[in-house]
């Protein structure tokens, strides 16, 4: 009897901790991923800001 609740204990906490490091794995990669895309997004939006400002200076360059 008292092995078998030592073996049940045993299937339920590591049940439990596999979950909650599966759930940790995907916050964190979900974490590293919103990083990424900011990164991204602050790029691109700093490469439109200099496109704009080199087509407004061409635009003076021609006129």
């Amino acid at each position: 009897m008292r092995l078998i609740c030592i073996t049940m204990l045993y299937v339920i906490a590591n049940q439990s901790m596999t979950n909650m490091m599966k759930k940790t794995e995907l916050d964190n990669m979900n974490a590293s991923l919103n990083a990424q895309t900011n990164i991204i997004k602050q790029y691109i939006d700093e490469q439109e800001t200099l496109l704009t400002v080199l087509v407004r200076h061409l635009k003076f360059a021609i006129y």
